[in-house]
């Protein structure tokens, strides 16, 4: 008898581990988004894509709420003249569709070649960990950071080694400039830590994503450097790096 009782004590041991295995991701994301995560923002599904020309005059845009991009993580804070951002986001498919707008008195691009200094030249930067896994992803493909030039084109994040490389086939997007406003409209494919196109996103997937936006007002630096969230450290500049101070995103 006792030896029966030991085999079936053994087999639940055996039984709550696997479960515990299976669910552990689930648990994961539900705990991401309830507390280590204070912010989530949720992602509507378009049934009708925009199209990427920078104009965003299609209906499904006004259905979406602005969030603003007013957090100061990095350098000196700047006037509202000098700078202001909002942005706004739908998914359909595999791709997410992101809306900038960007008030800025002066537009720069110091540095012409795509692949210097890139993040010192003004440019819109979008950070996406497509399975919310957090973490390092400084040189990796943990996680993602495009930063989109003003030139329409290039989007530029480091390889594995450090070195900066394009990533223009993962990111679509158009600018248009009138007066001190400038309207960013992106389409971004999801890529996973394979370097992989997700073949569809579902809704109810859970992602972690941030935004921000370098502002250099026409030096060899950028002025200010501001994101879409607060960032509860004394160095805000973390999110390169970091895919662990993104915001949580939930598709819906």
């Amino acid at each position: 008898m006792r030896n029966r009782h030991s085999i079936f004590v053994t087999r639940i041991l055996v039984l709550l581990g696997v479960l515990s295995s299976c669910t552990a991701p689930l648990l994961k994301d539900i705990t991401r988004v309830s507390s280590e995560t204070k912010d989530v923002y949720r992602i509507k599904q378009t049934q009708k894509p925009p199209t990427i020309d920078g104009k965003a005059d299609e209906p499904e845009w006004d259905t979406v709420e602005w969030r603003a991009i007013d957090h100061l993580w990095l350098l000196a804070q700047p006037s509202v003249e000098d700078f202001s951002g909002r942005v706004k986001m739908l998914w359909k498919g595999n791709v997410v569709y992101v809306l900038g707008e960007i008030t800025d008195d002066v537009l720069s691009d110091t540095h012409k070649h795509p692949k210097q200094r890139y993040y010192k030249d003004d440019c819109f930067e979008i950070f996406i960990d497509e399975d919310n896994s957090g973490g390092d992803h400084e040189r990796n493909e943990n996680a993602y950071a495009y930063h989109c030039a003003i030139d329409g084109t290039n989007v530029v994040d480091m390889d594995n080694n450090g070195y900066p490389v394009l990533y223009n086939h993962h990111v679509k997007y158009k600018l248009n400039t009138i007066g001190t406003k400038t309207t960013w409209e992106f389409a971004v494919t999801v890529y996973n830590d394979s370097l992989k196109p997700v073949k569809r996103l579902k809704a109810g997937k859970i992602m972690g994503m941030s935004i921000a936006y370098c502002d250099n007002d026409g030096g060899q630096d950028r002025d200010c450097f501001m994101g879409w969230s607060e960032i509860d450290l004394d160095n805000k500049n973390v999110v390169y790096k970091d895919a662990d101070y993104f915001v949580t995103v939930v598709l819906e």
